[in-house]
């Protein structure tokens, strides 16, 4: 069977199961600024935390609302990531 076309890594866990680990991932990322976890797990990561950067750096409440459903309430309270990437673009 050849690699084409499949995306995202499986990490040997079920789906509900693949997202709660990016989701877990991307909080700690998001309120701790800096994790420590594997090659892979860093790679798809990214793949998930940028979209949500591009999405925020547009600045519409409606495009980062609904995407910080994703992430903890209580990481989007504690940091303003938003705001900040907002300031900084």
């Amino acid at each position: 069977m050849h690699r084409h076309g499949y995306k995202g890594r499986k990490f040997g866990r079920e789906t509900d199961q693949r997202r709660a680990l990016i989701k877990g991932l991307a909080t700690s990322l998001v309120m701790e600024e800096k994790i420590e976890t594997t090659l892979p797990k860093a790679k798809e990561l990214t793949r998930y935390i940028e979209k949500l950067i591009t999405k925020a750096k547009r600045g519409d409440l409606a495009f980062s609302v609904p995407q910080w459903r994703h992430i903890h309430q209580q990481a989007a309270e504690q940091t303003g990531v938003f705001s900040r990437h907002r300031r900084r673009g």
